[in-house]
């Protein structure tokens, strides 16, 4: 058989493709992070790709050429949004997510007990054990996107963007958070669960859908809600005003969890219309209040349609 030449071996597939966010968590850290991350692949023995990203750097497109290569691991380091968007670029591919924390809240590391350090985090392609966990399927207006983290409707969804920008040091955004918070209305909000099995209609200021355990601040509203169990869990916060969910807000911050006033339902697929129409969060894309419109939103779940990395025990 003859020998490859040069070139066919530089072509080979990489083992891995890393997708490093400069922008994410200490951006003062970023590049001895990345010099670990790369020289931990090299002392596996891997083969790897780097792609440095900004947040307007299309990220899922970078993972889902990656699959297409079909190079085996997507490393994605960054916080939660840059860990939503690769696995979206890769849901449902043979390719599988590994997660390097780098971001200030990684509540997605979190809920899968990745480690902070990175190497740790990164010999997870051998020390640790490929998983399969859910995601979550939105169709609206026709058009179809998935989701890791949360889907919210109504209140967080209007307050997004203004308090995204004040946490990361626009505070002459605080007054827009402000403003948000007092005009925002409550909605008619109305759920077909289950094809039909069940119908609720209820007065509420948000509600909120989750795959995944934690939210915001490393926040866990509910202590039950499972990645791995093919269900999407919905939270309706129905006939609690402003200052109930300020209340129930700091009570989270604290720990705890339970709370009455919050209906809890745990679904394979639903619709949702709300009257007017409210705004919508994808994993911290906002869409306008426009979109939601008369059986204009339906979900469900996708079991186990995403490969990545947990540690073994």
């Amino acid at each position: 058989m003859p020998k490859p030449v040069l070139g066919q071996l530089q072509r080979r597939t990489p083992d891995a493709k890393v997708i490093f966010n400069f922008s994410s968590g200490n951006v003062a850290e970023s590049q001895a992070q990345l010099e670990r991350v790369m020289q931990t692949l090299r002392d596996m023995g891997l083969r790897s790709e780097l792609t440095r990203v900004r947040p307007r750097t299309r990220i899922h497109h970078v993972a889902t050429n990656a699959a297409e290569r079909g190079i085996p691991f997507v490393v994605a380091c960054g916080g939660d949004n840059t860990i939503d968007l690769a696995a979206r670029g890769i849901v449902s591919t043979k390719s599988t997510l590994v997660l390097v924390p780098t971001g200030t809240r990684n509540n997605i590391a979190r809920a899968l007990h990745i480690p902070s350090d990175l190497e740790q985090a990164v010999r997870l392609i051998q020390d640790g054990k490929r998983s399969r966990i859910d995601m979550g399927r939105a169709n609206v207006l026709g058009h179809e996107a998935v989701f890791l983290e949360l889907l919210t409707i109504g209140l967080p969804a209007a307050l997004f963007p203004a308090l995204d920008d004040a946490q990361k040091g626009k505070l002459t955004r605080i007054g827009d958070v402000l403003s948000t918070f007092i005009s925002h209305a409550p909605a008619t909000v109305t759920l077909n669960l289950e094809r039909g099995k069940h119908k609720i209609t209820v007065q509420a200021l948000m509600l909120v859908v989750l795959n995944m355990p934690y939210l915001g601040a490393n926040f866990q509203i509910a202590a039950n809600v499972d990645y791995q169990d093919g269900m999407l869990d919905v939270f309706l916060y129905a006939d609690l005003g402003k200052l109930d969910l300020l209340t129930y807000a700091l009570q989270v911050s604290r720990g705890f969890t339970d709370d009455p006033r919050v209906r809890h339902v745990r679904v394979k697929q639903l619709t949702i219309e709300t009257e007017p129409p409210m705004p919508i969060m994808l994993d911290g894309n906002v869409l306008s209040g426009s979109a939601l419109r008369r059986h204009a939103l339906s979900l469900r779940a996708a079991p186990h349609a995403l490969r990545i990395m947990m540690p073994s025990q």
